[in-house]
């Protein structure tokens, strides 16, 4: 089957208008698309006119060299936001600080100032928030209440709903599910599972093969019952493989990786076990795993909540595969992303 042939096959697998424009946004658009053709292009479920507009604006406004620029946060989201989550869509601004009330001094070449020392001292300055929900509410309002200008990451990065939001009626969580997640990271997609349907779920199997990573998931998870934490990354086999690691979650199987790390097939791993839902964002590695849940797939069609966004091929190959595995899958696409082309998720019921 030639390239055209496939794309025009996958399309015919998606029925709803709103999975028709994203799978052809993902044709039309590069992945260095500008925030204003993603923007024109996706429909964002729950994102009010009003709130689309006003973020144009603060983007248009963190492009001008004139104004000064904060990033609330000193952690690893300010890391992201400097080095990769946001720099193409918003002109690589000059940044004149960080905001933080628990750290002092510099950090990642910028001075660190306290909240009040910003309103004192720089209240006509722009802020990016970079620390993500839920505590980030509180700092985006502390902003907004101080009369600051001030765009949070989660307002155009809808992770909280990525995975989960397809309407309840769809069928794609119900009461007792056996969740699998592979690239679990920080466990925030563990926790946003009980925070939208609570503590419904049979278990839980997360797979983490970034040893750092894998100690910050158990941490986080450790309040939460029957969730099993697996640190290796999933494939079409049990070995080892080569890994590169990063320190912004975009580690990856590369075969030119500095680390060795163990990865397993679902079907081995799971041998004989339930499974009813199963989420991948494994940085390009998705159709490797989704070869080896081959028989997961075929004879127990569970869920599938599956990134589509790291490869361009991605976009339709992985759906085929799917098919291919059950042939009477749903699918649906969703993007999460208000300026960039990344975070598309697949879904299959």
């Amino acid at each position: 089957m030639t390239r055209p042939e496939k794309i025009a096959n996958a399309r015919t697998l998606f029925g709803d208008d709103l999975s028709l424009r994203v799978f052809d946004a993902r044709l039309s658009l590069g992945a260095d698309a500008p925030a204003e053709a993603v923007c024109e292009l996706f429909d964002f479920n729950s994102t009010s006119e009003a709130s689309r507009l006003r973020i144009s604006r603060l983007i248009g406004e963190m492009r001008d060299p004139r104004r000064e620029k904060f990033i609330y946060g000193a952690g690893v989201g300010c890391l992201a936001v400097m080095g990769y989550a946001v720099t193409h869509s918003l002109g690589d601004p000059k940044w004149s600080g960080i905001i933080d009330n628990t750290v002092t001094g510099e950090r990642y070449g910028l001075p660190i100032v306290s909240f009040s020392e910003f309103v004192a001292k720089h209240s006509d300055a722009l802020v990016l928030n970079s620390i993500g929900l839920p505590s980030g509410a509180a700092t985006h309002r502390q902003c907004l209440d101080a009369g600051i200008d001030c765009l949070s990451l989660f307002e155009f990065i809808l992770s909280h709903k990525q995975y989960f939001d397809l309407p309840k009626e769809m069928g794609l969580v119900g009461d007792g599910e056996v969740f699998v997640q592979a690239g679990c990271f920080n466990g925030e997609t563990q926790k946003s599972y009980v925070s939208w349907f609570g503590d419904t779920y049979a278990s839980m199997i997360a797979f983490e093969p970034d040893p750092r990573q894998f100690v910050i998931c158990k941490e986080k998870l450790a309040g939460l019952r029957d969730v099993e934490i697996v640190q290796a990354g999933l494939s079409d086999r049990c070995d080892t493989a080569r890994f590169n690691l990063t320190a912004l979650g975009g580690s990856s199987i590369r075969e030119a990786g500095g680390e060795a790390i163990n990865v397993v097939s679902l079907d081995e791993h799971m041998r004989g076990e339930r499974v009813t839902f199963i989420a991948l964002d494994i940085e390009g590695a998705e159709l490797a795993a989704l070869r080896g849940a081959k028989g997961i797939i075929a004879e127990q069609r569970p869920k599938l909540a599956i990134s589509v966004y790291h490869k361009p091929d991605d976009v339709w190959e992985i759906p085929l595969l799917v098919k291919e595995y059950y042939p009477d899958y749903r699918f649906y696409l969703r993007h999460y992303h208000m300026l960039d082309m990344l975070e598309t998720v697949m879904y299959a019921l």
